[in-house]
């Protein structure tokens, strides 16, 4: 939970509690996951919520709804339960690259904020607790309520943070279970935390930039585009200049008055063209030098789908979904059919930028085709 997300939880009690949390997530990756011997818990056994303090705890477990909203409950239904097919559904890991310099954690000042996750105290540890995600995700093998075994996975999108090419990377590792390195640039944290969340682990940040094997998922998955996946900072199309930004060895972090005044009015002035002479040349922009990397480079849409391809056989399957075909014209959407449920996965991701999404026309008439071709019934447009 960020602290953005409770008033009464602030960023510095956020940061005293996430201390013990995070070296937590970075042991549990360091040492490769859990027991695979242990059965997962899930909800049902337990629940995470905040004391009093603000501390993140463990509270008690949320028992199964029966919902009536539909249909009513009939007697018996206990011994007549079946699943036609069991998935684990993951969703916006939000693996970043917190040293970035095309981070925006200056947008913090603005009043009000353009967004509320220019800068979260926890993100160092971003591969570290999606890597604790995934083992937990392997120790719930079968369907709590009729015992089915677990099918596939799906990650529904957003699986990095700022579209770039090392933040792909690093997901993909980690489904994967080959080795991450989550650090980038220099060697070391260069990010904007200037001591560790936690004065009990002074090493913290540091110890995030370790390499380490992840356990991997163990069952097949399939992807889902999500704005941050193919947008810069889930808003921008990817552009020159903000790539210019991502791949160099400037960070901003502070703009002079003038300057601020007129990003927070309009969020898309720091990556416009030519926007970036401006202000590295405004004396009251306090830069800091950072280590440059390559692989900080973002990446379009077809890319992002050709990555998918560059992945291990095991957990399969090649492309988690994406169609080879569809690469060049850059169609994110695809179907998977198992035990009779029809899965259709869409790309509604906005290619004009921002977070409220779209569908193109193309789009539009195939999922209309692929509803009519798996429909005994259905209304068309006239009703």
């Amino acid at each position: 939970m960020c602290a953005e997300q409770n008033p009464r939880l602030n960023r510095r009690r956020f940061l005293t509690g996430a201390g013990a949390l995070g070296v937590g997530v970075v042991g549990w990756a360091a040492c490769g996951g859990g027991n695979d011997d242990e059965p997962g818990q899930t909800t049902l056994d337990r629940t995470i919520a905040q004391d009093t303090a603000g501390n993140l705890v463990y509270a008690p477990g949320e028992p199964y709804v029966v919902r009536t909203d539909v249909a009513q409950a009939q007697a018996g239904r206990e011994t007549r339960r079946r699943s036609l097919v069991a998935f684990h559904h993951l969703s916006d890991f939000r693996i970043l690259d917190e040293e970035s310099p095309l981070r925006s954690e200056w947008s913090d000042l603005c009043d009000p904020p353009p967004n509320t996750t220019a800068f979260r105290p926890q993100e160092t540890l971003s591969v570290q607790a999606a890597e604790a995600v995934i083992a937990a995700a392997n120790s719930i093998r079968t369907s709590p309520v009729t015992s089915r075994e677990v099918d596939f996975a799906f990650h529904t999108g957003n699986a990095i943070d700022n579209a770039q090419f090392n933040e792909l990377r690093w997901f993909l590792d980690l489904m994967d279970g080959q080795p991450v390195y989550p650090d980038a640039g220099a060697i070391g944290y260069q990010g904007v935390q200037i001591e560790s969340p936690a004065a009990a682990y002074g090493d913290l940040l540091q110890t995030a930039q370790r390499p380490f094997t992840p356990v991997g998922l163990k069952y097949p998955w399939y992807a889902v585009a999500g704005n941050r996946d193919i947008l810069a900072q889930g808003n921008f199309a990817p552009a020159e200049n903000a790539n210019r930004f991502a791949i160099g060895a400037q960070k901003v972090l502070g703009l002079g008055p003038d300057a601020l005044a007129e990003a927070c009015s309009n969020s898309e002035t720091l990556l416009g063209p030519g926007s970036s002479a401006t202000i590295f040349n405004d004396p009251d922009t306090l830069i800091r030098g950072v280590g440059s990397d390559g692989n900080r480079r973002l990446l379009s849409l077809p890319e992002w789908m050709a990555e998918h391809f560059a992945t291990g056989e095991f957990p399969g399957p090649a492309g988690h979904g994406l169609m080879p075909e569809g690469i060049d014209a850059a169609q994110a959407y695809y179907l998977v059919d198992s035990g009779g449920v029809h899965f259709i996965v869409l790309n509604t991701v906005n290619p004009g930028g921002y977070a409220s999404g779209s569908i193109g026309s193309a789009q539009f008439v195939w999922l209309e085709e692929q509803l009519i071709a798996r429909s005994s019934r259905y209304a068309d447009a006239a009703g």
